[in-house]
């Protein structure tokens, strides 16, 4: 058999209703020469027989089920500790691409030897639906002049073409403690190693926001603890990448977790030791950073300036960017 020049790598967990018209995006690409890996997380709904027969009809597909609930994070490893391709791709099991998604991006990627090429991405809410990201970069750079000249990194990994070779030798591999915002941190790590990245104004990726999903459920103590572990997270990427270009971009993002930490803190039902584990990184946060943002230009934005003079000021300004912006 050939090998495949894009693996496809598709965790599943319980989403039977969105599985077919997923599968369907995969098997009726017009690059042909791929491999599907479909990862079951143990689903108890009727998820695995999609699959089953889907499998049966394309010998493309790779089923593979854990034999017991690992999250996402570990899934997503799974898949990319399985994958044959030149490069991957990543798509969650309740969305779908356009049918010359694979083709085009593999074109793209091979003739400048990237190791990611991002791409837009369709984000469907109810009847509506938006384009992003909205920044465009014209050219090809490392992933640290990349996020420089963007001024923003979204750090969805779905919308993004990966080099396997690249991915293994730095080894990058998705969290793996079943909490949220697993894309964030492998996102952002990625880029502050990456040599060559490239975005096109491709819309390819259909991401769609359903009613109780990760990103419309309430936020709970799971969430904080999430929001606590990847605010560490970005904190070491931005010390990591201290002297290097885009550091301006890892830094605001860093503190506007921290600010999103906070408002989520008005919003949780959390135990008092849980709130105050949350309450004391704010402060450590905000004694070693609010003089080095006032200090330097390099670190100015209206989000940064107003957490070095005043967290709460910080808060209401970002509640108010949330209130506009929906």
């Amino acid at each position: 058999m050939t090998t495949p020049v894009v693996s496809v790598i598709v965790p599943v967990y319980n989403t039977e209703r969105y599985l077919a018209r997923c599968l369907d995006s995969l098997i009726n690409q017009t690059q042909k020469n791929i491999e599907i890996l479909v990862i079951d997380d143990c689903s108890d709904d009727n998820s695995i027989s999609i699959i089953q027969q889907f499998f049966e009809k394309d010998q493309r597909i790779k089923l593979i089920r854990h034999s017991e609930n690992r999250g996402l994070g570990y899934t997503r490893n799974t898949g990319i500790k399985s994958a044959k391709g030149e490069y991957l791709m990543f798509v969650d099991s309740d969305d779908f691409l356009e049918p010359n998604a694979v083709e085009n991006l593999y074109e793209i990627a091979v003739k400048h030897d990237l190791d990611i090429l991002e791409g837009n991405y369709r984000k469907i809410m109810s009847n509506k639906s938006f384009i992003y990201p909205k920044y465009n970069v014209k050219g090809t750079f490392d992933g640290n002049e990349y996020i420089s000249k963007a001024g923003y990194l979204d750090p969805l990994v779905v919308n993004k073409f990966w080099k396997r070779e690249f991915i293994l030798k730095n080894h990058l591999f998705f969290t793996t403690d079943k909490m949220f915002y697993e894309d964030n941190f492998f996102t952002y790590k990625a880029f502050l190693k990456a040599q060559k990245v490239r975005k096109i104004n491709f819309i390819f990726y259909n991401y769609v926001i359903r009613q109780n999903s990760i990103m419309t459920s309430a936020k709970g103590e799971k969430h904080i603890k999430s929001s606590l572990n990847l605010i560490k997270g970005m904190e070491k990427i931005f010390l990591e990448g201290y002297k290097k270009k885009g550091n301006r971009v890892r830094f605001k993002y860093f503190m506007h977790t921290v600010v999103l930490l906070q408002i989520m803190l008005d919003q949780a039902e959390l135990s008092d030791s849980d709130k105050e584990d949350a309450i004391r990184l704010v402060r450590k946060i905000y004694r070693n950073y609010n003089k080095k943002i006032i200090t330097n230009p390099r670190l100015w934005s209206i989000r940064n300036l107003l957490f070095a003079f005043s967290p709460k000021l910080a808060k209401v300004f970002v509640k108010f960017l949330i209130k506009i912006r929906s």
